[in-house]
């Protein structure tokens, strides 16, 4: 297993731990803040370790790394924005919605989805399979279809 293929599993599981916490700590009615700041974690570290495990490559990408990272860094910033910013009913507009929910929708809705497809496309060329590769992936594939009969 890689360096990047470890951080990211870690991530994952730290993250769904912190999410469980969350939920654990919410139906005991216990510490609402708590719960909410490690559901962000929770959700930003899971996210960011899936973009981690996502390409099936032997090798890391700086691009991978970018990729992941900018996850992490826009949910942190924007779930944590949205839980600092105060609410109310004379809470001023940005682009017709309330603060927090165009934080929510446009900064992290849209932002990695703009964001997260380019970094893979940048990364493309190094994840790619090449034909060594390829011929590997099909003698595997023949093992496992001779094995199942």
């Amino acid at each position: 297993m890689t360096g990047l293929r470890r951080v990211g599993l870690g991530a994952v599981i730290i993250g769904t731990l912190a999410q469980g916490i969350a939920y654990l700590l919410t139906l005991r009615g216990e510490a609402p803040q708590v719960a909410a700041w490690l559901m962000v974690a929770g959700i930003a570290a899971a996210l960011a370790g899936t973009a981690w495990l996502g390409p099936a490559s032997p090798h890391g990408s700086r691009w991978r790394v970018v990729g992941g990272l900018s996850i992490l860094v826009v949910l942190l910033v924007g779930f944590g924005a949205a839980l600092l910013l105060p609410g109310g009913a004379t809470e001023p507009l940005w682009l017709g919605l309330p603060r927090r929910a165009a934080i929510l929708l446009l900064g992290i809705g849209i932002f990695p989805v703009l964001l997260v497809p380019t970094a893979y496309a940048l990364d493309f060329d190094a994840t790619d399979l090449d034909d060594a590769g390829l011929a590997a992936l099909r003698a595997r594939a023949a093992s496992a279809r001779g094995s199942a009969e």
